[in-house]
């Protein structure tokens, strides 16, 4: 339990004594009271006087990634001030540093090997190559670099503590928060046990086949069999290491896109609540102006979110068409692997989701433009700040987006799912192909008639 907030010198020393300017600061404390049970609380920290609920979805994850050693930092309570600390270690970084260094050698030589096999004899080649090189070498690249990035998600927890108290004034429990991100986390380590059992199957459920496997993959993505025959076993646990990274990578990326969007959809949500309360028959009514001031606050919180993120919401939107265009089809196909389609069924469950997720709370955060059409509303608001704020509402979009090249409206979402439909079947069309054989003349020109086909 928290405790009241109090020294015995009867001084505050608690971080809310310093900020509640409202209300009972007694009876907020009272509403704040329950049972805190994390299994990644720290044992010195025995309380988080304002802990933000929208915040939970971001501490749970770096949580779990600081530990698998996709990201070097994590966030715990700081005892003294009631704010989110940095917690950053020269050991985590070091293994995270030389893990990546091992296997991204290894996704280099992959690439390279992949890039090397004949386009004929394998139609949908570039789509694999694309999809191989944005799950592994790219988004190794794109962890180390977020680990540079602490201090942009550092401020985001500090602005959303600090203004707590304002923009969330019934206190909502955040225990529902971290079990969604728990569990959507936990899920993600599940796919590394479906991925064994997945190569297990193909195999007859042969340990020696499984062990075959990985040894035979890495002699030929590293292409030194005299080498890798003197210590088989080392570069198999190579090869187990890098693939299992590898669906790490693939799945906490998208948790960390899943996580921005449901902490923006709770931001929203408590913006459109205020909305409904400046009506007269509110029983609490609240002042039109208050909720000017919310608006332009989640407008630059929103801006700080995307500016931690850019990269992360970027390969989020771009970078998995050539996973999703390559193997959205894998998830029905009743020929493949069970546990694939398992797999692959739980990265569409929550990367489509969260694409709907992001646009549909765009689109309530517009609805504020037919609040401010209201009477009761705009006739409350000085005239100068009134033009300021419509020309805001009517020129800027204000949602999850990558460098202010995109941002995700259900607009961009038919975009997007009409771009891996057509690859989709580009790649469908190209897999039914059948080489045939004589000369690769022949081969090319019987690819790109039926590919000349398939398209017209």
């Amino acid at each position: 339990m928290f405790r009241d907030g109090k020294s015995d010198s009867g001084k505050p020393t608690r971080f809310e004594a310093q900020v509640v300017s409202f209300g009972d600061a007694h009876n907020l404390q009272v509403d704040r009271l329950f049972t805190l049970n994390d299994k990644f609380k720290d044992k010195d920290v025995d309380s988080a006087p304002f802990e933000n609920q929208a915040a939970q979805y971001w501490k749970i994850f770096f949580d779990f990634s600081y530990y698998t050693l996709l990201t070097p930092f994590r966030y715990s309570w700081d005892r003294n001030t009631g704010l989110y600390k940095m917690k950053k270690k020269r050991r985590q970084i070091f293994l995270q540093r030389a893990l990546y260094a091992c296997t991204t050698v290894y996704f280099i030589c992959r690439v390279l090997k992949m890039s090397k096999m004949d386009p004929i004899q394998n139609p949908d080649l570039y789509f694999q190559v694309a999809y191989y090189f944005f799950d592994t070498t790219f988004l190794a690249v794109l962890f180390i670099w977020f680990g540079f990035q602490a201090h942009k998600v550092t401020d985001v927890f500090h602005d959303l503590q600090v203004n707590n108290h304002k923009y969330y004034r019934n206190y909502r429990n955040s225990r529902k928060a971290r079990r969604i991100s728990a569990i959507i986390c936990i899920g993600c380590l599940g796919t590394l046990v479906l991925q064994i059992l997945e190569t297990f199957l193909d195999h007859g459920w042969s340990w020696y086949g499984f062990w075959d496997y990985w040894m035979e993959d890495a002699a030929w993505a590293l292409g030194v069999r005299p080498i890798t025959d003197l210590c088989p076993i080392c570069f198999g646990l190579l090869a187990i290491t890098g693939s299992l990274l590898e669906k790490l990578f693939n799945a906490f990326s998208d948790v960390l896109f899943t996580m921005t969007v449901l902490m923006f959809s709770n931001l929203v949500d408590s913006f459109a609540a205020d909305m409904r309360r400046t009506t007269l028959s509110s029983p609490n009514p609240l002042d039109p102006n208050e909720v000017l001031e919310h608006y332009w606050w989640l407008k630059a919180i929103t801006n700080k979110i995307n500016y931690a993120m850019a990269l992360i919401n970027g390969a989020f939107i771009a970078g998995n068409l050539p996973f999703y265009a390559t193997n959205v089809f894998e998830v029905g196909n009743g020929d493949a692997n069970i546990f694939m389609r398992m797999r692959y069924t739980f990265y569409c469950s929550y990367w489509y989701p969260s694409l709907c997720i992001a646009a549909a709370a765009n689109q309530r955060f517009r609805f504020v433009r037919s609040w401010i059409c209201k009477e009761e509303n705009y006739s409350r608001i000085p005239d100068k700040k009134l033009r300021v704020f419509l020309h805001e509402v009517n020129y800027q979009t204000v949602g999850i987006g990558s460098f202010g090249i995109i941002t995700v409206t259900w607009s961009t979402v038919g975009s997007i799912l009409s771009i891996i439909v057509s690859y989709a079947m580009m790649k469908s069309q190209l897999a039914a192909v059948a080489p045939v054989e004589g000369d690769s003349a022949a081969n090319a020109t019987s690819l790109m008639q039926n590919l000349t086909r398939s398209l017209w």
